[in-house]
Parts: C-alpha cells; sequence; structure tokens
C-alpha cells in the first residue's frame, strides 16, 4: 500500500505567500495584474489553496489592504514608542510611516498600492474610516490645525510619489512636512 506524502497545513505561510505575490504583481504591473490565477502562480500555490483563502479577486484586494493597514499600524505603533513627545507624536509617526519606506518595510511602490486603491469606493471609505478612528483615538494630542495639515501634505506627498510625479529635494521636502509637526508649531 503506497503511503502518500501528506504536508503540514500552514494557512497562516500560505496567506502570508499569497499577500506578499499579490502586492509584488501590483507594485511591478499595476492592480490590474492581479488575477487569481498569476497570484497563485506567484505564491506557488494551487489556484484551490488560493479560494480556500481568498474567495474571489475583490476578497483577495481587501486582504491586501487589510495587510497593509496592519504594517502601517505596526509601523506607527513602534515609531511613536521611540517620541518622547506628546504633543503631535501620532502625527510625526504617521508621517515617518507613510514617508519613509524603511519604517514600513516596504518599498515606495507600497504607497502606490495603496493609491490603486483609491479608485475602489470600498476600500476608499474603510481607509478614511481607519485614518478617522486614528485622529479620534489621538484626539488629545494630534487635533491641533497644524497637525491636521502636516498629515495632510504628507498624504499629498506620498500620493505624488505614486503617481510618479517627479519631486526634487524629496529629503528637504520630507524634512519640511515633519517640521510642521514640530511642537514649537502648536
Amino acid at each position: 500500500m503506497a503511503v502518500g506524502h501528506h504536508r503540514k497545513k500552514r494557512p497562516d505561510a500560505v496567506r502570508a505567500a499569497l499577500l506578499t505575490a499579490a502586492e509584488d504583481l501590483a507594485r511591478e504591473h499595476g492592480l490590474r495584474s492581479v488575477t487569481m490565477q498569476a497570484v497563485s502562480d506567484a505564491a506557488g500555490v494551487t489556484k484551490g489553496g488560493l479560494l480556500h483563502h481568498y474567495p474571489n479577486r475583490d476578497a483577495l484586494l481587501r486582504g491586501l489592504f487589510e495587510a497593509y493597514i496592519a504594517r502601517l499600524e505596526h509601523a506607527i505603533a513602534d515609531l511613536m514608542i521611540a517620541d518622547e513627545t506628546r504633543f503631535g507624536r501620532f502625527t510625526r509617526a504617521y508621517i515617518r510611516a507613510t514617508l519613509d519606506p524603511v519604517a514600513m518595510e516596504s518599498e515606495p511602490a507600497s504607497a502606490g498600492v495603496l493609491s490603486a486603491f483609491m479608485g475602489d469606493p470600498g476600500l476608499r471609505k474603510r481607509w478614511y474610516e481607519w485614518l478617522a478612528s486614528q485622529e479620534a483615538m489621538h484626539a488629545e494630542t494630534d487635533s491641533a490645525l497644524n497637525l491636521r495639515i502636516a498629515r495632510l501634505a504628507a498624504d499629498g506627498f506620498w500620493f505624488a510619489q505614486a503617481d510618479g510625479v517627479p519631486l526634487e529635494d524629496e529629503r528637504g521636502l520630507r524634512g519640511e512636512i515633519l517640521r510642521l509637526a514640530n511642537p514649537a508649531n502648536r
């Protein structure tokens, strides 16, 4: 009697591989390239395995979007811990996380992936709900007008990057945006 090979299931690892493959495809070839077949091929997972985790493309894109939000939250939390000044702490962490690919442990094109999601009304709504929840959570320390302006400037910066707008002196621009969140600017 032949004994078949039985591989231990690792659903978290499979899900992570699928999301990584989807993000890589989106970054390299645009969101249209994120098809179920392309993702399963790139991840080395059967299409049935992909469908088990993500029953359709919309579910896969929502999963990719939620993974981005989770990475962003993690990066912001780490940056806030390292910042000893209460006033504007969330805003400075948000700016650093969104404008510094090292903070997000990803390439700058991740902003491009998120930017592409903004074309989807449901995901755009989810983004603004997340942002509103963060602003409410940090209202005590981050509700000043200059901090809101700084967050909006950071959003504009990375949307411009994602759209391929050439930005001269990116380092200087980042510094000026961060300077808007300086406690001295209350």
